[in-house]
């Protein structure tokens, strides 16, 4: 039964809230006048309030994930993403309404914060892993229990809570990291395909080999929990980087 369940499994809302708050801090002056004018002075608390919002509109579970196959070297929208029916296509449709004109306030925010809630999952590995097991399903894993798992699984439900603090926390911590990472990088290119390669590229040198072992133990954890660390502050590095590119300069031109 595991390896025929669906993908349903969604990433932790707590670090969708992660990745908000530690955007906030790279926030730039024109994006913090945006958004304040989506949400009002407590857009701070707002956006993260609302961060795991599209956990409850319950988005399609294809929105969430794109698979690739072995020989894939770069994405391709009608073999990947037919009808935008994966996790790029969702990014890509969010950039066109706040981008875009005749927009209510309303549906711009429902723009952002489907996407937030999509570009913390672009960055979760398995999320962008293999097509012929789709991204970890059809993977089993045993944990210490003896409980079987699946490879998505371990990585979307049971990986972020065994973080050692609360989001906040967490998110106060790995802020102070940001000045040694290569933040300039990360966030040089706002394309969802680039990043969803990218995240492909790290699953096959990370979630898939660990998993050989079919262990879900102590060691994996600890790996796994590593990289996911770094695919946060990534993720939270682009989401600044996208809303300055999407409104740094209609705010600078003083348009509406």
């Amino acid at each position: 039964m595991l390896l025929a369940t669906p993908l349903v499994h969604a990433f932790n809302a707590d670090g969708h809230k992660l990745v908000v708050q530690l955007a906030t801090f790279q926030f730039s002056e024109p994006v913090q006048q945006r958004l304040e004018q989506l949400y009002g002075e407590r857009w701070r608390s707002e956006l993260v309030y609302f961060a795991d919002w599209a956990l409850e509109a319950r988005p399609e579970p294809a929105l969430r994930t794109v698979f690739f196959d072995p020989d894939d070297r770069f994405f391709e929208p009608a073999r990947h993403c037919p009808d935008n029916s994966c996790v790029v296509g969702a990014l890509q449709e969010s950039l066109f309404v706040l981008r875009g004109t005749g927009f209510t306030p309303g549906e711009r925010r429902q723009a952002l914060q489907y996407l937030i809630h999509f570009i913390t999952d672009i960055h979760i590995p398995v999320n962008a892993g293999r097509r012929a097991d789709q991204g970890g399903e059809m993977i089993s894993l045993i944990a210490s229990d003896l409980e079987r798992i699946s490879l998505h699984q371990a990585w979307t439900e049971r990986l972020y809570p065994l973080m050692p603090d609360d989001w906040f926390t967490q998110a106060q911590r790995l802020r102070r990291l940001l000045p040694g990472l290569p933040v300039e990088e990360w966030g040089q290119y706002v394309e969802p395909a680039i990043w969803a390669m990218e995240t492909h590229a790290l699953a096959l040198e990370t979630a898939y080999p660990w998993a050989e072992r079919r262990r879900w133990d102590a060691i994996y954890q600890r790996q796994a929990l590593a990289v996911l660390e770094e695919q946060l502050l990534k993720a939270s590095v682009r989401l600044a980087a996208t809303l300055e590119f999407v409104w740094a300069l209609e705010m600078e031109e003083g348009l509406q």
